[in-house]
């Protein structure tokens, strides 16, 4: 009969965790021939089983026997206090394994007022195993543990006591362990003042680090800690003043620091900080005020280009109008393989908007369809004629920007933030193709857009080559080869938007 309390085990395991005498001298019986894996599920699940303390303690004794040494460390992990008798202990402080050997450490309820953790002579004056037992333990006690590394790297690092990979590994196995993660999570419930400011000590203490070990370590710290706790939910701004541009590009990775300011001034500073930095800085929690993009647009071509590049190929988190006219401003410039970079950011504005939900979504769209109606009145190409808005809208018109398309759509989003028709307004804008909605075009009427916008594309692409093949008898051979290469790129580019145009529904 399977155990109740063991629902989730098959019968064969389940039968062997009956909390009752015959149970535990079953399951001592078969002990020795049973697999490493089914010994771990056994011992994890004995947990579960409401066995007797005298009959737990039997199974545990036979699992301290057992060869593999991580078995015999889940069987310390289970053993009650009132288990721990001398010969027992003895047992595991002789193991040949430094995993159990110290796991008894790992044990305590609090280390708190442990007195290794107050003196750092003593704490390193321990076998590493030892030190480590005491860092998985730990929980929070954050500014504890950030004293005796400071301690370390003061002194015991030149004199060889202690290594650069075995702070690391004291930093990694703290870090790591699911008590600190939960000590320090966001949605612990702190209405204790005291807990409160302590965290946030805590937390302080070891971002303070960061700046004293030598960075190697220090990115173990700047992946794993969280970003501010207690009082001060943020990092401290001279620690992140600090950093080298190789910690600060670990930092902007992360998904859970935000640091918008810090992000958007990196990217602005053409000289400062490499492009790795760059990249992180706007790989995610990065998004542009539309004045900014206009900053962009009117740098010089090659800047403005290079910026565009960089949006369309590594921010994750624009919006859906800044994505379109990244994608509009690249396709038309004259530069080589700028099909591509145009091509990557309508991905980025696809994939965005199948993860936008809700009233962020809503915003977002409407925000795209006046980007578009502004694109249809002012077109980004001077020699195509632009269209006013259509009657409904007629005073949009007012607000138009002579040669300004992005200009136009900043002063159509202001003016229809304004309007209070704009809800009954909202079916005249453009149809968006990407989305489907039932406010929006029929799938021919989307078909049709696909099909305007590839013809588009070929009337580009054949003045573009007539322009090409009039001076190729000019040409030197390393512009041909060149020119090859972006004929193939060409050729892609038309590949891949025409499967979009016949996976579209009849």
């Amino acid at each position: 009969m399977k155990n109740e309390h063991t629902p989730d085990l098959p019968d064969y395991l389940a039968e062997l965790l009956q909390p009752t005498p015959s149970g535990a001298a079953k399951l001592i019986a078969a002990w020795d021939g049973l697999s490493t894996e089914s010994k771990m599920i056994l011992l994890t699940a004995l947990d579960r089983a409401n066995f007797p303390g005298h009959l737990a303690e039997k199974v545990l004794d036979k699992a301290l026997e057992s060869e593999s040494a991580y078995v015999r460390y889940l069987a310390v992990g289970r053993l009650c206090s009132s288990d721990e008798k001398t010969t027992v202990k003895k047992r595991i402080e002789e193991d040949p394994e430094p995993l159990v050997r110290y796991s008894l450490i790992e044990k305590r309820e609090t280390l708190i007022f442990d007195a290794v953790l107050q003196d750092p002579t003593i704490f390193f004056s321990l076998p590493q195993e030892a030190r480590l037992a005491y860092a998985r333990t730990l929980g929070g006690s954050g500014e504890k543990l950030a004293k005796l590394i400071s301690h370390a790297v003061d002194h015991y690092l030149k004199d060889g006591t202690v290594s650069e990979i075995e702070l690391f590994e004291i930093l990694s196995d703290y870090l790591n362990d699911p008590k600190f993660k939960q000590y320090y999570a966001n949605d612990v419930v702190r209405y204790d003042g005291w807990v409160k400011y302590s965290g946030g000590r805590d937390i302080d203490a070891l971002w303070e680090l960061v700046l004293k070990v030598p960075e190697g370590i220090s990115h173990v710290l700047i992946t794993h800690l969280p970003p501010g706790a207690g009082p001060k939910p943020f990092i401290p701004e001279e620690v992140v003043r600090g950093m080298s541009d190789q910690q600060l590009t670990t930092l902007l990775y992360r998904k859970d620091v935000r640091l918008e300011k810090l992000r958007k001034k990196i990217f602005f500073d053409a000289d400062e900080k490499n492009d790795f930095v760059k990249s992180a800085a706007i790989w995610c929690n990065f998004n542009l005020e539309y004045k900014e993009f206009q900053e962009i647009l009117a740098s010089s071509e090659k800047e403005k280009v290079r910026m565009l590049k960089d949006l369309a190929t590594k921010a994750n988190d624009l919006s859906l109008c800044i994505y379109d006219a990244v994608y509009d401003t690249l396709f038309i410039t004259e530069g080589e393989f700028d099909l591509d970079y145009a091509g990557y950011a309508k991905d980025f504005l696809e994939r965005r908007l199948s993860e936008l939900q809700g009233r962020q979504r809503d915003e977002e769209i409407r925000e795209l369809r006046l980007y578009r109606l502004a694109k249809e009145t002012v077109p980004l190409d001077r020699e195509d004629k632009g269209h006013p808005p259509p009657n409904e809208l007629e005073f949009l018109r007012e607000f138009i920007v002579k040669g300004d398309t992005w200009g136009t759509f900043m002063a159509f989003s202001d003016a229809w933030s304004s309007n209070l028709q704009r809800e009954r307004l909202a079916k005249y804008l453009p149809r968006i193709h990407e989305v489907d909605e039932d406010e929006l075009d029929d799938a021919f009427e989307i078909y049709e857009d696909e099909l305007a916008d590839s013809k588009f594309l070929a009337i580009k692409v054949e003045k573009r080559l007539t322009d090409i093949l009039s001076t190729m008898s000019i040409m030197s051979e390393s512009e041909k080869k060149r020119l090859a290469r972006g004929f193939s790129q060409l050729g892609a580019q038309l590949v891949v938007r025409l499967a979009r145009v016949l996976a579209k529904p009849e």
